[in-house]
C-alpha cells in the first residue's frame, strides 16, 4: 500500500482536478433547484421546466464522476460486468437528461421524454445480453 509520500504527483494532481470538474456540476445543480432568479440576468427568469431539466443534467454528471472514481478506485476491471453497468449508466442518464434539457429549451411547447427513452432501450439490451452471455462479440457491438 502506498503512503502520500509514495504517491506520484501526477495522480494527486488527477484526483485534485477530477475531484474539481465533480464539484462544479454539484455547485450549479444545486444553485439550479434552490435559487429561481438569475445571477448574471437579474431580469431574466428561465422557466422552471428548464432549471430541473439542467439541474438534473449536472447532478447525473457529479454522480458520474462519484462512481467512476469509486470504480478506478475499487475495481478498475474494464472487462468486468461494473464496467458495463456503469457505462449503461451513463449513456442513458446523460442523454436522457442532455436530450431532455434541450427540450426544455424549446419552450414553444412540452414535449414528451419517452422516445429518448425508447432510443436507448437498444443499448441496455445488448448490455444485458452481454453481462448474461459474456461474448466479446456483443461487446465490440455495445462499442460500436
Amino acid at each position: 500500500m502506498e503512503t502520500l509520500g509514495q504517491t506520484p504527483i501526477q495522480s494527486i494532481l488527477f484526483f485534485v482536478l477530477y475531484g474539481v470538474t465533480g464539484v462544479v456540476p454539484l455547485i450549479a445543480a444545486l444553485y439550479l433547484l434552490l435559487c429561481p432568479v438569475n445571477a448574471i440576468a437579474p431580469g431574466v427568469t428561465p422557466p422552471v421546466r428548464l432549471r430541473r431539466w439542467t439541474a438534473a443534467f449536472f447532478g447525473v454528471t457529479t454522480l458520474a464522476h462519484v462512481w467512476w472514481l469509486l470504480f478506478y478506485i475499487y475495481s478498475g476491471d474494464l472487462n468486468s460486468a461494473g464496467y458495463l453497468v456503469l457505462a449503461m449508466l451513463d449513456f442513458v442518464l446523460l442523454f436522457v437528461t442532455f436530450a431532455g434539457m434541450l427540450l426544455a429549451m424549446l419552450q414553444d411547447r412540452r414535449r414528451p421524454v419517452w422516445p429518448l427513452l425508447a432510443a436507448v432501450i437498444p443499448f441496455v439490451l445488448i448490455a444485458g445480453a452481454f453481462m448474461i452471455f459474456h461474448n466479446d462479440w456483443i461487446l465490440q457491438t455495445a462499442a460500436g
